[in-house]
């Protein structure tokens, strides 16, 4: 009789073990799953908010277009902020911040 006991026992405490590792496996899975997603929303973010785009018109672009581009650009919600310079000004400097940031 005492050795059925103790192979009861030993298998409960193997069963004990390995239920044990498993939970603690799938519970760090999960923890390192939601610390990437986190991590990677927070790059998009930052990704997404510091993008910048130069758009460059040309010269024969008429008034009305550009002003159709300028409201477009004012009420586009994935625009964080744009500005406009005539072309004067990009010829004596053509390094100034990008027309437009998208976040």
């Amino acid at each position: 009789m005492p050795k059925i006991h103790n192979k009861n026992n030993l298998r409960f405490s193997n069963m004990r073990i390995t239920t044990t590792f498993s939970i603690t496996l799938v519970l760090f899975v999960i923890g390192l799953l939601a610390f990437t997603f986190i991590l990677a929303n927070k790059i998009s973010i930052q990704t997404r908010e510091n993008v910048a785009v130069t758009l460059i018109l040309r010269d024969s672009t008429n008034d009305i277009e550009k002003e159709r581009l300028e409201n477009y650009l004012s009420i586009a919600p994935y625009i964080k902020s744009y500005f406009s310079m005539s072309s004067m000004v990009r010829l004596q400097a053509p390094r100034l911040e990008p027309i437009l940031t998208i976040r």
